[in-house]
C-alpha cells in the first residue's frame, strides 16, 4: 500500500516536471518509479501507466531507442479487459512512437502510426491526446508541404487546446502556426504567434515551449536582419534546451547560430557551429538537423568559392532530405543552392533546370523568401545568357516579392546583384545606382559588416563606371530645388538632445526635475526614441555627474549568470570564476546604473533585484557578508509594463520600486517639427567634420518629413548617415532615400498632421496669445532657412497671410533685415 501510493506521488510529479519542461528530473524520476513497479502487487495496469510515462521521459531526453523500448513493454501488458482504458494506453503508445519518428525525420512513418487511431472517439482518449495528434499530424503534414492539410490539423488541435485550458498544447500550436505563417511570408503575424506562445510558456514555466517560441523568432528575426535581437533569443533558446537535456533543440539553435554568423559574414564561427550541431545529430538520429548541417555548410563552401565540397555537400543533404519529405522545405532549398553553385561555374543552362524546379516548389509551399531568392537568381542566368530585357523583369520580380515579404536582407542581395550585372551595360547605370544606394541603406540598417563592405564597393564601382558622384549639379539641372541647412546650437538643449517641439521641451524640463533628486526613474517609449540618451542627460544633470554611468541590456544577461553579472562572485565559486569580480551594482557605486529592456526580466530575476532596490546592499555569489552599495536606477522600456503587471509577467512591488518618476519620450512622428533640426544635427554636425551646412533637395525633405518613421530617431539618423556617405559632401537627393521611404513618404494624410504639428494655432486667428504666434512665426521661419513662401506653406498659409501675421507680431522688418535664418 505504502509503494503504491509512493508510485502515485512519483507520477504526478513526473507529469509534472514534463509540464515544466524539466525533461532530465523526468527522467531520472521514471527510473526510480520503474523500480517500484517490479514488484508483483503492483497490477498490470499502473505498470503499463508508469511505462508508458517512462516512454515519454525518454522521448524528452532524445533517448528514442530506450522511449520503443519501453512502449512495446507496455504495449504486451496490455489485456483485453478494461478497454476504454487499453485503448487511451494504446493511443498514448502510439503518440510516443510517432513523435520518435517525426523528429528521426520519417514524417509519413509517423502519420502511418497514427492512422489506426485517427477513428478513436473523443470519449475514449482524454482531450490533450487528441489534441497531441492533431499536432503530431500538422507538423508531420506541415514539413511534407501539405500546407492545407497541415493547418486544418493545427486549428482542430487549438480547438481543443482552448476549451479545456490546455496552455501546453496551445502554446505549441500556436509555435507551428507561426511557422505556417511564415511559410507564407506573413511575418509579423508569425512573430506574434511566437511571442503568445513563449508568454504562455514562460507563465506556465514550460520551458521547452519558451525555447521552442525564442528559437523560431530568433529564425524569423535574423532572416528579417535583425541580427542582435535574433542571437539573444537563439542563445537564450540553445541554454533551455541544454539545461534541460533536449538535445534536438541544441542543434536546432546551433544551426540557427551559424546560419546567423554567415549573414554577418563570420564564416570560422559558423563552422563550428553547423560541425557541432551536426555531431549532435547524427548521434541522435536527427535526419532533418543532419540535413541541414550540411545544406549550410555548403553555402560556406560555396561563399568562400569552393564549388566542389559545396556541392558535395549540397548533393549530401538532398539524399538525406529526400527520403524525409521529397518536396519539403530542405529539398526546395538546395535546388536553388543548386541553381548558385551553378552559376558561379558559369553554367546558366544547368541552373536553370535546378532554379526552374525551386520556384514549382516554392509556389506550392508559399514560401515567398525563397521564391524571391530564385527569382534573382533567375535573372542573373538571364542576364549570363544575354537577356537583358527578361533579366530585368526577373530581378524587380524579385525585389518585390521579398519586399512584401519582409526579407531584408535577401533584399538587399538582390539590389547588390541586380546593380553588379547593370554595371556593363551604360545605358542602364541611373538604374544600377538606384539599387546600390537602396543596397545601401538596407543594409546600412543591418549589422553584417560584410554586406556593408559589398553594397559600398558596389556604390564605388557605379561612380567609378560613371566618372563622377552625384553633387549638386544634376539636381539643378533638372530643375530641382535645393535646400541648404545650418545647424544652430540653439537646438540643442543639452549633448545630442536636439529639440524644437513643445513635447520634447517639456521633456528637458522633466529630465532636469528629475535630476535634482534621487530617486528611481522609469524612462518609456518606442524604440529607437531616444531613452538611454535620456537616461545619460539625468546622470550627468545630477549630482551623480562625474561618477559612473553603467548601462546594461535586461534582455542579454542569462539566467545563470544573473546574480553574478549583478551582484559578483567569489573565485572558485563555480566553474569557470577564475578570479574574484565585482558586480555591476560596485561597479555603478556613487553613479546611475540603467537598466535597459527592464521588461524582458523575469519574475525571478526582479525578485533577486528587489532586495538591493529597498535595502542598498548586496551579497556577492559565494560570499556571506554584505557589502552596501549607492547607485541610482534608471529604467527604460519600449512594453506596456501596466499590461504585464494584468498578465502577472511583472511584481508590483518591482514595478512601483523603479517608477518612483516616469519620463515618457514621445515617438517622432508625434512630433514632426523636430525633423529637420535633427536632420541639421546629423548632416552638419554628427560626424559631419566640422561642416555647417549642407544641401538636401527639397523633394527628399519633404519626403522624410512626412514618413512615419517607425524606428524614430534611430531610423533617421541611419538613413541620413547613409545617404550622407553617398552624396560624400554633395547634395543630398530623393533618389539617395530607402524604398521603402519614398512609397510611404507621400501620403496625403501626412501634410496635414505636418502642418498642425509644426505650429499649431498659427493660421488661425485668435487661437493664442501674440506672443505665442510670434514664437511660432520665429520657429517655423527658422526651420524653412528665412524663406518666407516656405514657411507659409509650412505653416498651411497663403503668402499673402504670412506677410500679415508678421506685420501684427512686428516681426517683418528684422525679417527684412537679415541676410538668412540660420537652421
Amino acid at each position: 500500500m505504502k509503494d503504491t501510493e509512493l508510485i502515485r506521488t512519483y507520477v504526478v510529479e513526473i507529469e509534472d516536471l514534463q509540464k515544466r519542461g524539466e525533461y532530465a528530473k523526468a527522467c531520472e524520476r521514471a527510473k526510480q518509479v520503474l523500480s517500484l513497479c517490479d514488484r508483483d502487487d503492483v497490477d498490470p495496469g499502473t505498470r503499463c501507466e508508469i511505462l508508458i510515462l517512462a516512454a515519454k521521459s525518454a522521448y524528452y531526453v532524445t533517448s528514442f531507442d530506450e522511449a520503443l523500448r519501453l512502449c512495446s513493454t507496455a504495449e504486451d501488458l496490455l489485456g483485453a479487459n478494461d478497454a476504454p482504458a487499453r485503448t487511451a494506453r494504446l493511443f498514448a503508445s502510439a503518440l510516443v512512437r510517432a513523435n520518435v519518428s517525426r523528429r528521426r525525420g520519417n514524417l509519413k512513418e509517423a502519420l502511418a502510426i497514427l492512422e489506426p487511431h485517427r477513428q478513436t472517439a473523443a470519449g475514449e482518449v482524454p482531450p490533450s491526446l487528441v489534441s497531441e495528434r492533431l499536432l503530431i499530424e500538422g507538423a508531420c503534414r506541415f514539413y511534407l508541404n501539405e500546407i492545407r492539410s497541415a493547418e486544418e490539423s493545427l486549428e482542430a488541435a487549438l480547438g481543443l487546446a482552448i476549451p479545456y485550458a490546455d496552455a501546453r498544447m496551445k502554446s505549441r500550436v500556436l509555435i507551428m502556426l507561426g511557422l505556417v505563417a511564415q511559410n507564407k511570408g506573413l511575418h509579423e503575424a508569425a512573430l506574434e504567434y511566437f511571442d503568445r506562445a513563449k508568454d504562455i510558456c514562460h507563465a506556465g514555466s514550460d520551458h521547452y515551449g519558451e525555447a521552442a517560441a525564442a528559437l523560431d523568432a530568433g529564425i524569423l528575426l535574423y532572416r528579417r536582419g535583425r541580427f542582435s535581437s535574433a542571437e539573444r533569443r537563439i542563445e537564450r533558446a540553445k541554454e533551455i534546451f541544454a539545461s534541460i537535456g533536449w538535445s534536438v533543440g541544441v542543434s536546432r539553435s546551433l544551426l540557427a547560430l551559424g546560419s546567423l554568423s554567415t549573414y554577418r559574414g563570420e564564416f570560422a564561427r559558423a563552422v563550428r557551429c553547423f560541425r557541432d550541431a551536426g555531431r549532435i545529430a547524427e548521434q541522435g538520429g536527427f535526419a532533418r538537423e543532419r540535413a541541414l548541417a550540411r545544406e549550410y555548410l555548403g553555402d560556406v563552401h560555396l561563399d568562400r568559392g569552393r564549388l566542389q565540397t559545396a556541392e558535395r555537400r549540397y548533393r549530401e543533404c538532398l539524399r538525406i532530405a529526400e527520403d524525409v519529405a521529397p518536396e519539403g522545405d530542405i529539398v526546395l532549398e538546395i535546388e536553388r543552392r543548386l541553381g548558385e553553385l551553378y552559376l558561379a561555374k558559369d553554367d546558366p543552362a544547368a541552373a536553370l533546370s535546378h532554379l526552374r524546379k525551386g520556384l514549382r516548389l516554392s509556389q506550392r509551399l508559399q514560401n515567398e523568401l525563397e521564391k524571391g531568392a530564385i527569382l534573382r537568381c533567375m535573372g542573373k542566368a538571364a542576364f549570363s545568357l544575354g537577356a537583358l530585357s527578361r533579366g530585368v523583369a526577373l530581378f524587380k520580380k524579385a525585389a518585390g516579392t521579398l519586399q512584401r515579404a519582409g526579407c531584408d536582407f535577401e533584399l538587399g542581395k538582390t539590389h547588390v546583384a541586380f546593380a553588379e550585372m547593370l554595371l556593363e551595360n551604360d545605358d542602364m547605370l541611373d538604374e544600377a545606382w538606384s539599387s546600390a544606394v537602396e543596397a545601401g541603406h538596407i543594409f546600412g540598417a543591418l549589422e553584417s559588416e560584410a554586406w556593408k563592405a559589398a553594397a559600398g564597393r558596389c556604390i564605388d564601382r557605379v561612380i567609378a563606371r560613371r566618372g563622377r558622384r552625384f553633387q549638386a549639379d544634376p539636381v539643378l539641372r533638372g530643375g530641382k530645388k535645393v535646400v541648404k541647412i545650418e545647424y544652430s546650437p540653439e537646438f540643442a538643449r543639452h549633448e545630442g538632445f536636439v529639440a524644437v517641439s513643445e513635447a520634447m521641451l517639456r521633456l528637458h524640463e522633466q529630465v532636469r526635475f528629475a535630476a535634482g533628486f534621487d530617486r528611481p526613474v522609469l524612462v518609456t517609449g518606442e524604440t529607437g526614441t531616444g531613452k538611454e540618451l535620456v537616461a545619460r542627460m539625468i546622470h550627468a544633470l545630477s549630482a551623480r555627474g562625474r561618477r559612473p554611468f553603467v548601462a546594461l541590456n535586461c534582455a542579454a544577461v542569462p539566467d545563470h549568470l544573473f546574480e553574478s553579472e549583478f551582484f559578483g562572485h567569489r573565485r572558485g565559486c563555480f566553474t569557470g570564476a577564475l578570479t574574484d569580480r565585482i558586480g555591476l551594482f560596485e561597479e555603478a557605486t556613487g553613479g546611475t546604473l540603467f537598466l535597459d529592456e527592464v521588461g524582458e526580466l523575469t519574475t525571478l530575476q526582479q525578485v533577486k533585484l528587489l532586495r538591493v532596490l529597498q535595502e542598498g546592499r548586496i551579497r556577492r555569489v559565494g560570499e556571506n557578508r554584505e557589502r552596501a552599495v549607492d547607485v541610482r536606477i534608471i529604467s527604460a522600456t519600449n512594453q506596456n509594463l501596466e499590461e504585464k503587471l494584468g498578465q502577472a509577467a511583472l511584481r508590483e512591488d518591482f514595478y512601483y520600486r523603479i517608477n518612483a518618476e516616469h519620463l515618457l519620450v514621445p515617438s517622432l512622428r508625434e512630433r514632426r517639427e523636430d525633423i529637420v533640426p535633427l536632420i541639421a544635427f546629423c548632416l552638419c554636425m554628427n560626424g559631419a567634420d566640422g561642416r555647417r551646412v549642407a544641401r538636401i533637395e527639397e523633394a527628399a525633405l519633404k519626403c522624410l518629413q512626412r514618413y512615419s518613421w517607425p524606428g524614430n530617431v534611430r531610423e533617421l539618423f541611419a538613413v541620413l548617415e547613409r545617404a550622407k556617405y553617398i552624396a560624400n559632401g554633395g547634395t543630398v537627393t530623393l533618389e539617395m532615400l530607402p524604398e521603402r521611404i519614398k512609397a510611404r513618404g507621400g501620403a496625403p494624410d501626412v501634410v496635414a498632421a505636418r502642418q498642425g504639428a509644426v505650429a499649431p494655432g498659427v493660421a488661425v486667428r485668435g487661437a493664442g496669445t501674440r506672443v505665442d504666434s510670434s514664437q511660432r512665426l520665429r520657429k517655423a521661419l527658422d526651420l524653412c532657412g528665412g524663406n518666407k513662401a516656405a514657411a507659409a506653406r509650412w505653416l498651411g498659409i497663403s503668402r499673402g497671410t504670412i506677410y500679415k501675421e508678421l506685420r501684427r507680431s512686428g516681426l517683418l522688418d528684422a525679417v527684412n533685415n537679415r541676410n538668412r535664418f540660420r537652421m
